[in-house]
């Protein structure tokens, strides 16, 4: 069996030699405290029943030493949990494996504590995002494992080069994808902040003794992941332990990091001042944004140190790559260069609302930006954000990201990150339908325009995957509305930089535009706006344990104009949804002696909290009413069609009605999917938030 067998790839051949060096079987550390546990019992339909999970974090030798004990209930249990894996970074740090044991009927069958069971490769699972780790995971597969066999492994992974000496820092969570018979977390050396986020905290049991601290909790219940978790929410009980008193400290520590980067090389120092001589210094600000953003490509290669330092800025203006910290630092030195005030600043993609409640450490951010203060303003660039445009009017804030803690001051605080005016996202499209009654088809045409956000994500999906990924994307969206629409002619694209918009454009037929309603008496055709129901997020319970994230911002607007080749009549009609948390409203207008739709629908809140999900779902009923408009006539007892002759009055009703009588409108936002902006940064950012902390469950 081969490595392609398990979806990896073999490490450089120099792997090998991590053996013995990097990778050892040892005994159990010395300053271990020794743990005492029960078998549980199995819970219903469990395919895996966790004994114990056991940490323990010795600070003065930055060692962690980890212990798990499983009982494989099924067969998927066997399947999920006979791959053994370990991550660690050779670079700074050593493998102990302790030991890895497989017990039957409390028989010890099989010992995996041998150097030549472990296979080391090279997972990069983050080059996808252009990032190199260097990270090796060892690999043990374990042979004739069976269902009710019990694994317990245990290993200790040692920081030989760590970059804050005096400190460390620490994440667990509370919770697992299944039922814990006991969870103990043990930390050796002086007391940490520690901060604990649980239901109950008499549930966690806390005890300390000599500079040693130990949390316990005994059958940790399950998390279930529900649908449409908000960003900058933690839905998993978890604790927080840090040696950092303040952010102060935690900004000492990174400054010194930052405080030696070289100077700039020659050439650069030259663009800067052709371009100052030649512009404004609000011109100058944005070129230089701009150059770093389009010529510096995003490539990170994050192995040891280099994952929190960045590299000299002479040998990022060389290469002319760098990951977000270099970027931010080579875009601060053109900057100070040309004489405006600029600072790196350290933020969390998808957590960073969360920052103030956090204890302060440098694991807190997971990406660097830009801070540039001009005319008395603020401004904050996103130096890897190749795909916005326009200038400083649209860099007053970032979406989701909440604080940033500078580099360069030394005073110790967070700095609020604004949000932008949401008024500058907003998507606007038009539709115009010629309706030939005779031969029951449409043609239409579809002009869709965005802005902001909305532009970044059309913008992404063009650069990234291709004009065809887009136009496909296009054809989906509407065939929501009409599932036998067709595209007629390619889509037209036009990106306008300096507004920061996006427009697409295309020409449709559908030739079955009219459906028949369930009981055959009418036929008509129906209209819906397909951008508001991609966007409105579904309820499908009123029960949530946790908020629900909703697209913030969102602001969409839509017109409809119906040319048929047979007098319409119709009425003028207005309706309004207007809710704490949306509103949507939908006018019928006389344009011309034609119907004219308009839609619009705008989020005012990023999540509904679990108790007000009840009003949330009656408000999403309420404005089914709005989505749907049709025009109908009677058909005839041959089946034939009488539209000619009579035309019923237009009715809000769904003929693809089902059992309950109203069609399901919305939909519930899955898991992986961004309950934000619906720009790409943030959609990544979600992603890997879910897989971290599965991986975490797992671990």
């Amino acid at each position: 069996m081969t490595s392609s067998d398990f979806g990896y790839s073999d490490a450089h051949a120099s792997t090998s030699s991590l053996k013995g060096s990097k990778v050892t079987v040892t005994q159990s550390p010395s300053w271990l405290q020794a743990v005492e546990y029960s078998p549980m019992d199995r819970v219903l339909d469990a395919p895996v029943s966790i004994h114990l999970i056991d940490h323990q974090i010795n600070t003065l030798e930055h060692s962690a030493y980890y212990r798990s004990c499983k009982r494989l209930e099924t067969p998927a249990g066997v399947q999920d949990e006979s791959q053994i894996e370990v991550a660690f970074d050779p670079a700074i740090q050593k493998l102990e494996l302790h030991h890895l044991s497989v017990f039957r009927h409390g028989e010890l069958v099989a010992n995996y504590a041998d150097l030549d069971k472990i296979r080391l490769i090279q997972r990069e699972t983050s080059l996808e995002q252009r990032i190199y780790g260097g990270e090796i995971t060892a690999l043990i597969v374990l042979d004739d494992v069976r269902s009710g066999d019990t694994v317990d492994l245990a290993y200790t992974i040692t920081n030989e080069s760590w970059l804050f000496n005096q400190h460390e820092w620490r994440h667990f969570l509370l919770q697992h994808r299944n039922t814990v018979g006991l969870l103990r977390l043990v930390w050796l050396g002086e007391k940490p902040r520690y901060s604990l986020n649980v239901d109950k905290a008499e549930d966690v049991s806390f005890q300390e003794s000599d500079g040693c601290f130990i949390w316990q909790r005994r059958d940790c219940p399950a998390f279930k992941m529900e649908n449409g978790i908000p960003l900058n929410y933690m839905p998993i009980e978890d604790l927080e332990l840090s040696s950092f008193a303040n952010w102060g400290e935690v900004q000492d520590e990174v400054n010194a990091l930052w405080r030696n980067l070289g100077q700039l090389a020659p050439e650069a120092l030259q663009m800067v001042e052709q371009i100052k001589a030649e512009c404004s210094e609000t011109e100058l600000i944005e070129k230089l944004v701009q150059w770093v953003r389009q010529e510096i490509r995003y490539q990170g290669f994050e192995v040891g140190a280099l994952a929190m330092k960045p590299a000299d800025l002479e040998a990022i203006w060389k290469r002319r790559h760098g990951d977000c910290k270099e970027k931010s630092s080579l875009l601060v030195a053109l900057l100070r260069a040309a004489g405006v005030e600029a600072y790196p600043a350290l933020v969390h993609t998808s957590m960073g609302g969360l920052l103030e409640s956090t204890l302060p450490s440098p694991g807190a951010f997971n990406h660097a930006i830009v801070c540039i203060r001009h005319q008395g303003l603020e401004y904050w660039v996103d130096s890897t954000n190749s795909l916005q445009r326009g200038g400083l009017p649209n860099w007053t804030g970032i979406y989701h990201f909440g604080y940033a803690l500078l580099i360069g001051p030394d005073d110790g605080n967070l700095s609020v990150i604004a949000e932008p005016d949401k008024r500058r996202n907003w998507v606007q499209i038009a539709e115009h339908y010629q309706i030939n009654s005779h031969q029951k088809s449409a043609k239409f045409t579809i002009k869709h325009r965005a802005s902001g956000v909305e532009a970044e994500h059309l913008r992404h999906i063009v650069e990234h995957e291709g004009r065809v990924k887009l136009q496909g994307d296009f054809v989906a969206w509407v065939k929501a509305a009409h599932p036998s629409a067709e595209l007629q002619t390619d889509l037209e694209i036009e990106s306008t930089d300096s507004k920061d918009q996006f427009c697409m454009q295309g020409e449709f037929y559908i030739p079955e535009a009219f459906i028949v309603s369930p009981d055959g008496s009418e036929e008509g055709v129906v209209f819906s706006p397909y951008a508001i129901i991609d966007r409105v997020v579904g309820a499908d319970h009123s029960n949530r344990k946790h908020p629900l994230g909703l697209n913030y911002p969102c602001r969409i607007g839509q017109t409809t104009t119906i040319d048929c080749d047979v007098s319409i009549p119709f009425s003028k009609d207005t309706k309004r949804v207007d809710c704490p948390f949306f509103v949507m409203s939908f006018d019928v207008e006389n344009h011309e002696g034609k119907p004219l739709l308009r839609y619009h629908y705008e989020t005012k809140e990023k999540l509904v909290p679990p108790d007000r999900m009840a009003g949330y779902k009656a408000h999403l009923v309420k404005s089914e009413d709005l989505i749907t408009w049709a025009i109908s006539g009677p058909r005839n007892a041959s089946g034939q069609s009488e539209v000619e002759n009579a035309w019923g009055a237009p009715k809000r009703q769904s003929y693809r009605s089902s059992g309950s009588g109203r069609r399901r409108v919305y939909r519930e936002r899955p898991e992986s999917s961004s309950a934000g902006i619906p720009v790409w940064p943030f959609v990544i950012a979600v992603v890997i938030v879910l897989r971290l902390v599965f991986a975490m469950m797992d671990g």
